[in-house]
């Protein structure tokens, strides 16, 4: 991964070396190419394909651009598939690394991806952008230092957490960490590499250190001319080979165990069937203990032993050693999940005491995803998995559910959400088999949680509302186009806005889903065939080619945005006005319809048709705001449902709209609302960028779930906030997620 201001060729085109002969030659590289001697560079690192991606702007390979990164990888290995005779792209073998921001980059994919990758190089890199350098400072010089709370600073530095890679070291444990810095870095100090070399250790994670002498920031040149320097010299070749041996290593042992897995399940059908070819049950007990032998050589000893994965943000975690938080009680606040597993290994035989458990300890952790067929759990019985003193086969028979080891490829395991009015018992607390699968309006999923930065995360479209009042139009529709530009100014994306009358007009929502995308991957998916259950999510093969809804943001509430207005509705049945609205055509409505969830926000409306002043009133939870100067911004989820015309409010819910079968696609949103005119431009202040020329899309610093704010932003920053939290996984405002300006209490209003 390349740093600021370096683009993805030139990084690539930086993994090369030139041969002894010709760097003794005395020629520059410029000399060389003048006297037509280019073969004299080996580019490339052997057994290795070199991928440089690229994201424009200042995303510190954070969000966005981790995201990009990490799709990069797949779109190769499909490229890839249509040239098979040349050498292919074998996923889940990566060696992460990366320069300056790019070392970040690095040490950020290593903390989401670790049992996709053996290697993890960070050279010259650093820890977290709020503490390098003084222009990046988390309220160091702001003046809104004098008004802000402490209590607001928290939920700040929270809606930041994902970049906060010094939490997630603990996830690395199994990889080859190489750190590297130049004694004379003057951009990013040694103290960077040295500190988060200590933790690596501290973690118990293979670390090397090195501090080249006399080297700055960059260099071409280690102890000769054109050796490879900072990324590519015999130093760093040498660790890329050792990466490529751990790589063919994994390689073999992972074939070596689906094999063996699947001579176990075609044993285990033979003896189901033909039981009568064993002698005695002694001879199946056997067999059977002979055949965990087998899978204990071959198994991955990095998830046989104890280790800790720890989760800020769910949708950028894929699973480690087959464990993956799906939910958290606070969101965006660190999730950890212990797992021991107390087995006794004699290396000279392979004998494994099988009487021995896993035993696992949550923090945080709402909801939890076991994968069965792979990690710690891969050949393990679920009597021997114990999760805060209850062994997942209780749980299973609490629930009375039967598990098809043939067929079963994950379980989840949830725990109560925590109630802000009383502490739980112990038992209360436990953890238990969930009953249901996650839904994707109801409930947070990978797909739709925030902060509000994540709705950039996808592709998206930008709705404005079209008041009468032909002044309040022009500002909606102005802050719609200033953000579509400054996301193109900021990432290249390009955003399209429409109107909400344009929105609704014939056959327009069928253009706002995209071919070809998934969300976050396969994050939050089963395994290919598998058929639907109670306790897994399906995964169909066609999936891939599948319609998926855009992420939208809407400028204007129910009062001057039209298609907010159906999420305030009170009924859910198709109204008068969906029915014969020129802008909505019958064929919209009888193939698939928006719908969206907003639970704790409510808003003023007109009390009759012929009223002519708007009702712009609006409440987030039990704080309702009526002045002038308030405006808000918040997240919520939408999804794409046949045969339902309107939207959802937290009172009323569609009986079709229980069952998450009946969801086609679901995707996150958020919306910008105000009292008036100027609490839009109040709001519009929060989206300017931010350190220029390197720009932050709008909303993407220290934005949560939802904020409300007042005029004195101008004046104070973030101390004109006066309302900020996260939202539940329930899509609920929550006292221990949100802040709260000393002005509100739980009945006034402002």
């Amino acid at each position: 991964m390349h740093g600021t201001g370096v683009d993805a060729r030139s990084q690539a085109d930086a993994y090369k070396h030139m041969l002894s002969s010709a760097a003794g030659s005395g020629r520059t590289p410029r000399e060389n190419q003048r006297t037509k001697i280019t073969s004299e560079y080996i580019f490339g690192v052997e057994g290795f394909w070199v991928v440089a991606p690229s994201r424009h702007g200042a995303h510190n390979w954070e969000s966005i651009g981790y995201r990009t990164a990490d799709r990069s990888i797949q779109a190769l290995a499909a490229t890839m598939k249509r040239y098979s005779h040349l050498p292919q792209v074998i996923l889940g073998h990566d060696v992460l690394t990366g320069h300056s921001m790019g070392g970040h980059g690095a040490i950020v994919a290593a903390g989401f991806r670790s049992d996709e990758a053996v290697c993890v190089a960070a050279l010259s890199s650093w820890i977290r952008k709020e503490e390098y350098g003084e222009a990046n400072l988390f309220f160091g010089f702001d003046a809104g230092n004098s008004y802000v709370d402490p209590d607001l600073k928290r939920v700040l530095s929270m809606a930041m957490g994902e970049g906060h890679v010094d939490h997630l070291i603990s996830n690395m444990r199994g990889l080859d960490a190489y750190i590297r810095v130049g004694g004379k870095d003057g951009i990013t100090h040694p103290w960077y590499s040295r500190r988060l070399h200590r933790l690596l250790l501290s973690e118990g994670v293979s670390s090397t250190y090195e501090e080249v002498p006399e080297q700055a920031h960059w260099w071409w040149d280690t102890l000769k001319a054109n050796d490879g320097g900072v990324v590519n010299d015999e130093s760093m070749r040498k660790y890329y080979s050792h990466c490529l041996r751990l790589s063919l290593t994994r390689q073999k042992d992972e074939s070596e165990r689906e094999m063996l897995l699947r001579r176990h399940r075609e044993g285990m059908e033979r003896r189901s069937r033909y039981d009568e070819h064993f002698s005695s049950s002694d001879d199946m007990k056997a067999n059977t203990e002979d055949h965990k032998t087998d899978l204990w050589k071959y198994a991955d000893r990095q998830c046989t032993s104890n280790f800790t994965l720890t989760v800020i943000y769910p949708p950028a975690h894929k699973k480690k050693c087959g464990v993956q938080v799906l939910q958290q009680i606070i969101s965006n606040s660190r999730s950890i999940v212990h797992v021991r597993c107390d087995m006794t290994d004699n290396q000279d035989d392979h004998i494994v005491d099988w009487s021995r458990e896993c035993v696992l300890t949550t923090s945080n952790v709402k909801r939890l995803r076991l994968w069965l067929s792979t990690g710690f759990a891969y050949g393990l019985p679920l009597d021997k998995i114990t999760i805060h003193g209850v062994s997942v086969s209780d749980m299973m028979t609490a629930a009375s559910e039967a598990l098809n080891e043939k067929e079963s490829v994950f379980i989840d395991i949830c725990w109560h959400e925590r109630d802000d009015k009383r502490e739980r018992s112990v038992a209360e607390r436990g953890a238990y088999l969930c009953r249901s699968s996650l839904h994707p309006l109801y409930e947070k999923t990978l797909q739709t949680y925030g902060p509000v930065r994540q709705v950039q995360s996808r592709p998206l479209l930008i709705v404005y509302g079209t008041p009468q009042d032909p002044q309040l139009r022009a500002i909606l529709r102005d802050l719609a186009v200033y953000l579509s530009n400054s996301f193109l100014t900021s990432h290249h994306s390009t955003v399209q806005v429409v109107s909400d009358l344009k929105f609704k007009s014939s056959n327009y929502f069928s253009s706002i889903t995209t071919e070809n995308e998934r969300n976050y991957d396969s994050n939050d998916l089963g395994v290919k065939g598998e058929r639907k259950r109670r306790n897994t999510i399906d995964y169909n093969e066609n999936d891939q080619e599948s319609k998926q809804l855009m992420n939208m943001i809407f400028i204007g509430g129910p009062a001057v945005n039209k298609v907010m207005r159906k999420m305030v509705q009170r009924s859910l049945e198709p109204s008068s006005e969906s029915s014969t609205s020129n802008h909505h055509s019958d064929k919209a409505q009888e193939t698939d319809s928006l719908v969206g969830y907003l639970p704790d926000v409510t808003f003023g409306h007109r009390s009759s048709v012929t009223q002519k002043k708007l009702d712009t009133r609006f409440c987030v939870s039990s704080h309702c705001f009526s002045n002038s100067d308030s405006a808000a911004i918040f997240t919520f989820p939408i999804a794409s449902v046949p045969g339902v015309d309107s939207l959802i409010d937290g009172e009323e819910v569609h009986q079709d709209m229980r069952q998450s079968e009946s969801i086609m696609s679901s995707a996150l949103a958020y919306c910008i609302h105000a009292v008036s005119m100027e609490g839009y431009l109040h709001m519009s202040r929060l989206a300017w960028p931010t350190v220029p020329p390197m720009v932050r899309a709008p909303f993407a610093n220290y934005i949560p779930d939802f904020m409300v704010i007042d005029g004195s932003v101008w004046r104070k920053g973030m101390g004109g906030v006066v309302l900020a939290g996260f939202w539940s996984s329930s899509w609920r405002s929550s006292e221990i997620q949100t802040y709260i300006n000393p002005s509100l209490s739980h009945t006034n209003s402002v």
